[in-house]
């Protein structure tokens, strides 16, 4: 029964495309409106959408038409083997592009309100922006439908619509569509047509047009949306029809759509912190602020001297408070570096004179660099290969030897037990991060046992089993560089705070929704995005290690840069990022991972006024425990209950929401139930909504979800859900019974 609903609506659905234009909403809405409500509800749940269905599609006899057996017959086995591998409503209406085989007409038109006088009606059509057709088109519109954007709570053509709005009609505009067989995806082009979204607010007026950045293939639906306005226009819908009364089509679209639209709440674009006007004195900038900019990097502070500045000479040695540089003046090793960068400067012959610059720059002769080898010739193509030989290579030893010239002062450890901040030109961070690549860096710095490992050393070495990989978003990094340095500035800080007497808190619960798809780098933009950190902050970025964290800082190189100067973090502390900007994308996680190209305009970034990326990334620490058990002690409970509050705090006092998910489970054998309520908890005492990804777990989503309601309709304060907690680890048992269940036992 699952699979012939499915064949019936998949094929009706691919003919109406071909033959009935503007129709095409009526069916797609019945379809991928209630795949999901179906799937979940079961036998009856297909019924009722198959009823719906047809007497969709009865009404214009397309069950009876030739075109549509023949399809059925050609194509039945075909589907039903596809079906049953694939549950995905976005799936489902993705593929019928498998099913067209000539052009389609689509696209959007504005419709005027019938309550506006034509005079007013005609004037607004003759503007130049209204003659540009709102293209959604099959690059928008399919995708907005499988992710439920509101399109399945109302009609998209109302003929009436209320006053100062604006409805859609499906109208002719020809668009080229073809597919490969590798893959499926979709290779689209509209010819004659803008491919802009116009966002109207409701009185029509236009908000902005922007054009579809390469990032819009792999960033998350929730982002999509808000950035080129689809979900606003439709929740704006979608709470008109609520209002009126109208009943949605399908439960399920709306709750999807409800949750996104709680998300964007969560959301703030304010400056970052410090403001670097106004900054204490244990805030340290490197650039003259004054020189910000967009079109050249800001120049450093203090300017460049040949000569050695008498009150900054000792503390360019005193490697008890400051980095020991290998570049540092008077400093006898960095003889021994420039002579082996200068000899690099000009193009390569092969990978082999890298090989002996890193030979002589490490003083081994006998190190390992078998990586290298495999990714210059196993890896990268004949032109990729030259191009960084003869270009990119030379770059980062000439960028290397500048450092003296753009870091010119001492750069002061953060060190633990101290507030403090650091701020950088994205241009002093690639410096810092050349020397990392060349491992420049002393193999004794002071406070060794406190600071994290920084030479890429071991990326060369093929024990690293992921080295290649590792190596192949370095590079790319350092060639996005080359084509066009950056211009933003990094803040790297560190804070900390006491922790407030838990079960003494009476506030609410903050706002919480549980995510399954998406995650935090990809859909966490605009919030606190938490990275599940190691105490040393990157863990074993620069050595073996490819979890969350160090996936993270690879796709983000740029993090990299707080292992030189960030000592390991004590219980009331975390380490935040704000400005670093992500240069690559990847497939698969620790042993699978990959590195893959990101398609992303970097000047269409979001930055503040002083040229910080909209990004801050929040480094907090877990407790690794070696038997589940022992995380159900208070101490421990309290212990992760402080990190995470620390990690929350917002120096401006802003709602700025937290994207996290399953922090210190995994390896570490966390919880995720417990550690669920944790950040909850934390981030209410910060007044701060909670955004959690659960990584494609829907049974996780959904406990989350139940669990959050249930505290809300109980009306469970903070500081009562910390006394459950607590009740709950007094318990000699917990193999037995789950968190979630004993607390709603207790709330009931």
């Amino acid at each position: 029964m699952k699979a012939v609903l499915l064949v019936l609506a998949l094929l009706c659905t691919a003919y109406a495309y071909k033959s009935k234009g503007a129709k095409i909403c009526n069916f797609c809405k019945a379809f991928v409106g209630g795949i999901e409500t179906a799937m979940d509800a079961g036998e009856q749940g297909l019924v009722q959408v198959g009823d719906k269905l047809c007497d969709t599609l009865t009404k214009g006899n397309t069950l009876l038409d030739p075109i549509c057996r023949g399809l059925v017959d050609a194509e039945l086995p075909k589907i039903i083997k596809w079906i049953e591998n694939n549950e995905s409503a976005n799936t489902i209406c993705s593929q019928l592009h498998l099913f067209m085989d000539r052009d389609i007409e689509f696209s959007i038109e504005e419709i005027e309100d019938d309550d506006e006088s034509s005079e007013s009606t005609n004037n607004r059509s003759s503007t130049s922006w209204s003659n540009q057709f709102k293209q959604v088109t099959l690059d928008n519109f399919i995708p907005g439908l499988s992710d439920h954007t509101g399109y399945s709570s109302a009609p998209i053509h109302r003929k009436r619509s209320s006053k100062n709005r604006r409805s859609f009609v499906i109208h002719k505009t020809a668009v080229v569509t073809k597919y490969t067989d590798k893959n499926l995806s979709l290779i689209r082009n509209s010819p004659g047509t803008p491919k802009c979204v116009v966002r109207m607010d409701k009185q029509g007026t236009q908000c902005g047009t922007s054009e579809q950045p390469s990032e819009l293939s792999r960033m998350g639906a929730a982002r999509r949306n808000s950035l080129y306005g689809l979900f606003d226009k439709m929740s704006e819908e979608s709470s008109s029809n609520n209002a009126k009364g109208n009943k949605p089509c399908f439960s399920a679209a709306n709750k999807d759509t409800a949750a996104k639209a709680k998300v964007e709440g969560f959301r703030s674009f304010a400056d970052l912190y410090p403001d670097l006007k106004n900054v204490s004195k244990n805030d340290y900038v490197f650039i003259d602020v004054d020189s910000i900019n967009t079109s050249t990097p800001p120049k450093p502070y203090p300017a460049f001297s040949s000569c050695v500045d008498e009150a900054t000479a000792s503390q360019w040695f005193d490697n008890d408070r400051y980095v020991k540089l290998p570049f540092a003046p008077n400093r006898s090793q960095y003889t021994t570096v420039k002579a082996a960068l200068n000899q690099i400067c000009t193009p390569l012959n092969s990978y082999l004179d890298l090989e002996k610059c890193l030979r002589t720059i490490s003083g081994q002769k006998d190190s390992n660099f078998e990586n290298v080898r495999q990714y210059f010739t196993e890896v990268l193509d004949v032109d990729l290969r030259n191009k960084y030989f003869r270009e990119v290579i030379p770059f980062m030893a000439h960028l290397a030897l500048k450092a003296p010239e753009l870091i010119t002062k001492p750069i002061p450890l953060l060190r633990r037990g101290f507030n403090g901040s650091i701020t950088l030109s994205q241009q002093q961070v690639a410096v810092l991060l050349s020397h990392a690549f060349f491992s420049t860096y002393s193999r004794l710095r002071s406070h060794s046992c406190s600071l994290p490992s920084i030479n890429f050393k071991s990326f060369f070495d093929k024990r690293n089993l992921l080295g290649v990989e590792k190596l192949h978003c370095i590079f790319h990094y350092f060639r996005c560089l080359y084509e066009k340095m950056p211009c933003g500035v990094i803040t790297f800080r560190r804070q900390s705070k006491a922790a407030p007497n838990w079960k003494n808190l009476e506030g609410s619960l903050s706002q919480f929704i549980a995510l399954t798809d998406g995650t935090i780098e990809d859909d966490g933009f605009g919030m606190l995005e938490i990275d599940f950190a190691n105490k040393y902050i990157g863990g074993g970025v620069v050595r073996f290690g490819c979890v969350q964290e160090e996936i993270r800082f690879l796709i983000c190189p740029e993090l990299i840069a707080s292992c030189i100067f960030c000592e390991k973090m004590n219980v009331d502390e975390a380490l935040i990022i704000s400005g670093a900007q992500r240069y690559s994308n990847y497939t698969g996680y620790g042993r699978s991972f990959k590195w893959r190209p990101l398609e992303v305009n970097s000047e269409q970034l979001l930055r503040d006024r002083f040229g910080r990326y909209l990004c801050e990334v929040v480094a907090i620490d877990a407790l690794s425990y070696h038997s589940k058990q022992i995380q159900y002690e208070i101490d421990n409970v309290n212990r992760e209950l402080q990190k995470a509050y620390i990690g929350f705090y917002d120096q401006r006092g802003t709602d700025k929401g937290i994207a996290t998910g399953n922090w210190g489970c995994g390896v570490y054998r966390g919880d995720p139930q417990l550690k669920s309520l944790l950040q909850l908890i934390a981030a209410s005492a910060n007044h701060k909504p909670l955004c959690y990804f659960t990584f494609f777990n829907q049974k996780l989503t959904d406990e989350l979800n139940g669990m959050y309601a249930l505290l809300m309709q109980r009306k469970v304060t903070t500081g009562r859900l910390y006394q459950l907690i607590c009740r709950f680890c007094s318990e000699q048992y917990h193999d037995s019974r789950t968190l979630f269940s004993r607390i709603a036992e207790w709330i009931q």
